[in-house]
């Protein structure tokens, strides 16, 4: 990939992950490999992983980081992220 094709890629990202931002309570995060899905969808398509974060907190700071991302990532070379959520303590997931 050129870097031409690379910085079209990264805003190409960029403009997904705003959108995902917009709209976070229509997606959630796959806690196999870290993908974003549409909420309604049973298992994860790049994995095949069925659990998943649903917070707003998660999807919104998952999406924020992979658009920062030039190239797509999967669960064997994607950084796990520690994620500090209000609703973590409250319910009692850390």
């Amino acid at each position: 990939m050129t870097k031409r094709e690379e910085k079209r890629h990264l805003t190409l990202r960029q403009q997904k992950a705003e959108k995902i931002i917009d709209k976070v309570l229509q997606f959630k995060v796959c806690e196999q490999c870290l993908s974003i899905s549409f909420r309604r969808a049973p298992t994860c398509s790049v994995c095949g992983a069925y659990r998943f974060d649903e917070r707003p907190g998660t999807v919104r700071e998952t999406a924020r980081k992979m658009g920062t991302i030039p190239f797509p990532l999967t669960s064997g070379t994607v950084p796990r992220i520690r994620i500090e959520d209000p609703e973590t303590r409250e319910n009692g997931r850390d």
